[in-house]
């Protein structure tokens, strides 16, 4: 069936729609685009998990928690999340 719709969308669309067909869906979920704001989000996310268990992360919690969520498509909630369950009470 994709062979099929990528087909019909080359010959209705031309090539451009073969390229706009395989990039992913843009929903704003996961991490975002430049590292600037993957650092601010990452930032961001380690001031509410010290807020929600009521006490600071050492560095090696931040590396763990940095290293637990590498290579995975997180949003901010999802690091929150993660955050929380490896150092919540």
């Amino acid at each position: 069936m994709d062979t099929l719709v990528i087909g019909y969308g080359i010959w209705r669309y031309g090539t451009q729609a073969l390229i706009l067909m395989m990039q992913p869906p843009n929903n704003n979920k996961g991490t975002p685009g430049n590292n600037q704001r993957q650092n601010k989000q990452f930032a961001d996310a380690i001031r509410e998990i010290e807020r929600r268990i009521d006490g600071k992360l050492s560095k090696d919690q931040i590396r763990r928690l940095h290293d637990a969520i590498s290579g995975q498509i997180y949003d901010y909630h999802d690091i929150v999340e993660e955050g929380v369950r490896m150092f919540g009470n």
